[in-house]
C-alpha cells in the first residue's frame, strides 16, 4: 500500500457506507439495532480519520499534517532484546503489516514512532482501495488503551464503538462444602456471548483493530488485556489485530501474535523527514552533524524536537548541555504527560527526578568503573547493591528497577542478554551530571584517561566552569591523560560551548597548555587551543593570570610568546586550592593585540636589561607580532 494520504470526505463516506452496508447482515443475524450501528460506526471512522490526520506534541504550537510531517519506517522482524547485536535481521515497512492474515505485536522505544506508524496505517486504509484478492483488509477501528476505563475490556469497548448495547450478568454460584459463592459474570450483545458477537463483527468488517498502547494501562490490566486479545485473535479470520507498546513493558507473549519492532531511523529517513519540516534541511543536517548529541536524532520524536527548535529560533541551542536536559527531560517525564499518562513507580520516592539520579549514578559506574557502554544482568546486579542505599531500594530489586527505568524512561535499553544506554551522549551527560554533584573536579586517577568526553560535558554542567577546566589544567592527575587526551577533552569542550566565568584559575591552566603545546609543536593542538581562546572571557582569564608572569619573550616557536613566573611572588593559591602554579606559559603570537585588549594594564613585560614594565598596545611592537602558522 502506498504512504498515507490526505482523507477526503468523499473517501470518508465511502468507508462509511460500505461499512454499513456490512452492518445490516449483523444488526439481522442478531437482532440489533440497524440505525445504532449505522450511526456509531459512521461516528467511529469520523473519530480514526481526525485521530490519524495529525502529530504534535506540546511546544508545537499548532498540529502538522501526518502526510506531510511523516514518513514510513522500518521494523525489525526480530526484537533487538530477542537477538545478538551482530544478527542480520530482515527489515520490513509499516505496509507489511497490512499484507497477511498475522497478528502484530508493534514495539518500539519512547518517541521511536509506535503511534504515527498506528496513524498511517488506519490512513491507508481509509484511503487505498484493495490492490488484489489477498488485499481483504478494510476497516480500521481504534481503541487508545490508556482510554480503556478500569472495569471494561476490549470487546466491551469494540461493542461501544460498534454501537451495540451489552449487559453483564452476574451469577454466584455456592460450591460444596464451601459457605462462600462463587461470583462470575458474564457479558451478552443480547442472547449472545460478546465474544462472539464482536468477533463476527470484526470478520464481517474485515476490521485491522488497532490497539494502541499497550504499555500506557496499569500492569494488571496489561496483563488481563493481553489474555482477552490473544484469545479474541484467534476467533479471527478476515480481520487482525495489531497492538502497539514500549519494548521495555512487552514482557509476557501474547498468544498467536508475530512480535516486531521499529528501527532508529537512518540517515536517509533523517534526512527525509527533515525535508519535511524545512524548506532547506542541508543547513539544519550540517550544524547537527557537528554537534556531540547528533547520535539523539534517530528517534522521531527527538529529530522532530530539534527541527522544530531549528524552525523557530533559526538554529540549535548554543550549548549542547541544554538540549541534554531537554531530551533527558522529556523522556522521563514530559513526554507522558504531554498524553495524560502517569506511570506510578511501585517503589516508594522512586519518581522522575529520583530515576534521573540513579541513572547518573548508573552511568558513572558503567564508564568509569566497568569502562563499558553495555553492561549484562550480573553487572547491573553489582553496580544495584553499590548503589541501592543512597535511593531507598531494596536489595533484591536489580532487574525489576531496570525495567522499570527502561519501561518509564526509555534511557536505557535491552539489548541480546544485557543492557545499554539509548544514546551515547546521553550516557555522558548523565555521568557527568554524576561528576559535578558528587563535586569530583579533576581526574584522578588512571580510569579518566580512558574516556574524556564526560569531564569535558561536566566542565559545560558547572556552576563555574572556569575554574572547574582550570583546576582539571593544573591537577597532577591531568598528566594521566595524556597529551592526546587532553587534546580530546579540549576539542569536546569547545563543543560543549560552556559559559566560562572570568578567572585566573582558568588563566592559569591556558598558559601551562599553551606551553605543552609549544613544546609538542603539533598542529593540530595549535588549532584545538586557538579555538579555546577565542572562546568568551578566555583570554580576559589569561590576561587576568599573566599579571603574576613576566613576558620574556619568543617561545619554543616563533609562533609562540613565551612569560616566567616571578619568582619574588608567593603563590596566594597553594592552601586556596591545592595548585601549583604553572612556573612558565606560553600563549599564540597570533592572540597577543587581542589578549591586550582584555589585559587593563595586568600584563608584565621584560625587556633585556631593563625593569619589568607593564605592556600595553603601544608596546605591543615589542612582541614583533607575526601569523601563527595554523591561522
Amino acid at each position: 500500500m502506498p504512504v498515507a494520504e490526505t482523507v477526503s470526505k468523499a473517501a470518508l463516506d465511502l468507508a462509511i457506507s460500505w461499512a454499513q452496508k456490512r452492518l445490516r447482515r449483523q444488526a439481522r443475524a442478531f437482532r440489533l439495532g440497524r440505525i445504532a450501528l449505522e450511526k456509531a460506526v459512521a461516528s467511529h471512522l469520523t473519530f480514526v480519520r481526525k485521530w490519524s490526520g495529525s502529530v504534535q506534541f506540546l511546544q508545537l504550537p499548532k498540529a502538522r499534517d501526518i502526510s506531510d510531517s511523516t514518513i514510513k519506517l522500518q521494523i525489525q522482524t526480530e526484537p533487538r532484546r530477542f537477538r545478538t547485536t551482530q544478527a542480520n535481521v530482515p527489515l520490513r515497512d509499516e505496509s507489511d503489516l497490512l499484507t497477511d492474515d498475522e497478528n502484530y505485536v508493534l514495539l518500539g522505544e519512547p518517541g521511536s514512532g509506535k503511534t504515527t506508524t498506528l496513524k498511517r496505517l488506519a490512513r491507508m486504509l481509509l484511503t487505498t482501495p484493495p490492490r488484489h484478492k489477498a488485499d481483504i483488509f478494510q476497516m480500521p477501528l481504534v481503541l487508545l488503551l490508556r482510554e480503556l476505563p478500569p472495569a471494561k475490556t476490549v470487546s466491551m469497548a469494540v461493542a461501544a464503538a460498534l454501537g451495540m448495547s451489552y449487559k453483564v450478568v452476574t451469577r454466584r454460584k455456592l460450591l460444596p462444602g464451601s459457605a462462600v459463592p462463587v461470583v462470575s459474570e458474564d457479558t451478552y450483545v443480547g442472547d449472545h456471548p460478546i465474544e462472539r458477537v464482536v468477533a463476527d463483527a470484526l470478520n464481517e468488517l474485515h476490521t485491522v483493530l488497532i490497539l494502541d498502547g499497550l504499555d500506557e494501562v496499569t500492569p494488571d490490566a496489561r496483563d488481563a488485556i493481553a489474555v482477552e486479545v490473544g484469545a479474541l485473535a484467534r476467533t479471527l479470520d478476515t480481520a487482525k489485530v495489531i497492538i502497539s507498546s514500549r519494548t521495555g513493558d512487552y514482557r509476557v507473549q501474547i498468544d498467536g501474535f508475530t512480535v516486531w519492532e521499529l528501527c532508529p531511523l537512518n540517515q536517509t529517513q533523517i534526512r527525509q523527514i527533515a525535508g519535511r519540516w524545512l524548506p532547506r534541511p542541508e543547513a539544519f543536517l550540517s550544524a547537527i552533524a557537528n554537534l556531540p548529541y547528533h547520535d539523539v536524532i534517530d528517534r522521531p520524536l527527538l529529530l522532530c524536537q530539534l527541527l522544530w527548535l531549528y524552525r523557530r529560533d533559526g538554529g540549535l541551542p548554543e550549548q549542547p548541555t541544554n538540549v541534554y536536559k531537554r531530551v533527558v527531560r522529556l523522556l522521563l517525564e514530559e513526554w507522558d504527560a504531554q498524553r495524560g499518562i502517569k506511570r506510578r513507580s511501585k517503589y516508594a520516592g522512586f519518581e522522575s527526578e529520583r530515576k534521573a539520579d540513579f541513572l547518573a549514578a548508573l552511568a558513572y559506574e558503567m564508564t568509569y568503573v566497568l569502562n563499558a557502554k553495555r553492561f549484562t544482568e550480573e553487572q547491573l546486579v553489582a553496580i544495584y547493591l553499590k548503589i541501592r542505599v543512597t535511593f531507598n531500594l531494596p536489595e533484591g530489586e536489580a532487574r525489576a528497577v531496570a525495567r522499570e527505568i527502561q519501561t518509564h524512561t526509555g534511557l536505557i535499553v535491552a539489548a541480546g542478554d544485557g543492557y545499554e544506554f539509548s544514546h551515547l551522549s546521553l550516557q555522558e551527560y548523565l555521568c557527568a551530571n554524576y561528576l559535578v554533584r558528587a563535586n569530583i573536579p579533576i581526574p584522578v586517577g588512571s580510569r579518566f584517561a580512558s574516556y574524556v568526553a564526560p569531564l569535558a560535558v561536566a566542565v559545560a554542567l558547572s556552576s563555574q566552569p572556569g575554574a572547574w577546566l582550570g583546576r582539571m589544567l593544573l591537577s597532577e592527575g591531568s598528566g594521566r591523560l595524556g597529551f592526546d587526551g587532553v587534546v580530546s577533552l579540549l576539542s569536546r569542550v569547545v563543543a560543549e560551548r560552556p559559559g566560562f566565568e572570568e578567572t585566573e584559575l582558568l588563566g592559569f591552566g591556558i598558559l601551562a597548555l599553551c606551553d605543552t603545546v609549544d613544546r609538542y609543536e603539533r598542529q593540530d593542538a595549535r588549532a584545538v587551543l586557538l579555538r579555546i581562546l577565542d572562546l568568551p572571557v578566555v583570554l580576559a582569564s589569561v590576561a587576568a593570570a599573566l599579571r603574576w608572569y613576566e613576558i620574556s619573550g619568543a617561545g619554543g616557536t616563533t609562533d609562540m610568546v613565551a612569560a616566567r613566573l616571578r619568582t619574588e611572588l608567593i603563590n596566594p593559591f597553594r592552601a586556596a586550592f591545592g595548585i601549583e602554579l604553572p612556573p612558565r606559559g606560553a600563549f599564540p603570537r597570533c592572540r597577543v593585540r587581542a589578549l591586550l585588549e582584555h589585559s587593563a594594564g595586568r600584563i608584565m613585560w621584560r625587556k633585556p636589561g631593563e625593569a619589568p614594565s607593564v605592556l600595553d598596545d603601544e608596546g605591543a611592537g615589542l612582541l614583533e607580532l607575526g601569523t601563527c602558522a595554523v591561522c
